[in-house]
């Protein structure tokens, strides 16, 4: 592996976020993550659940996508979550799922905590290792065909690597949200590890 310098995102953990029905915001009011959210977590959770198996989930946020890849067959469920107001909501979560498994902190400080997955799932906020994450570290998460999604914005279903299929998903965000289309592109990725 290339030497890749990584910043640390600690700071994350001791952020501050209010919470309601529907949203996580930062103090300075930007959104983290909203309920509008819901029909893109459920196609991503899908996704990354068609093999069954092992299941990574980096970002828990608002669970959404958490409690759509409960609701598949799958044998476990490891959740990495870095801030500490979201990890006690997660924690609160997981108490009658046997088959979750929670790494505190951030993503790049537990890899050696973590296995090989039959799918995965990376939604983190701000993340300034994403690329790292994406060219470098879910190659060596993998097995066979593994599954993987990754939360991003693009207008286009052109898409600079292979094993990727695009899907045009329907939202409706509200008004002076942080993402003013009315679609999502999803990309599907299998990883050929």
């Amino acid at each position: 592996m290339n030497q890749v310098y990584r910043i640390s995102r600690n700071f994350y953990s001791m952020i501050e976020y209010s919470f309601d029905n529907d949203s996580i915001k930062l103090e300075d009011g930007r959104i983290v993550m909203h309920s509008w959210e819901t029909p893109i977590m459920e196609k991503m959770a899908n996704w990354v659940c068609s093999n069954g198996g092992d299941i990574l989930e980096v970002g828990y946020g608002m669970g959404i996508a958490s409690n759509f890849i409960q609701q598949h067959k799958i044998d476990s469920h490891t959740i990495c979550e870095i801030n500490d107001d979201v990890l006690s909501n997660l924690k609160e979560w997981s108490n009658d799922k046997p088959n979750v498994k929670i790494l505190e902190g951030d993503w790049f400080n537990n890899i050696h905590k973590m296995k090989t997955y039959d799918g995965i799932l990376f939604d983190t906020f701000d993340d300034t290792n994403l690329f790292y994450f994406v060219e470098e570290v879910v190659y060596e998460l993998s097995k066979k065909d593994t599954k993987f999604t990754i939360w991003h914005w693009t207008n286009t279903d052109i898409v600079p690597y292979e094993n990727v299929v695009t899907e045009r998903i329907e939202i409706h965000p509200p008004d002076n949200d942080y993402h003013t289309e009315d679609y999502f592109m999803l990309h599907r990725i299998t990883i050929n590890a």
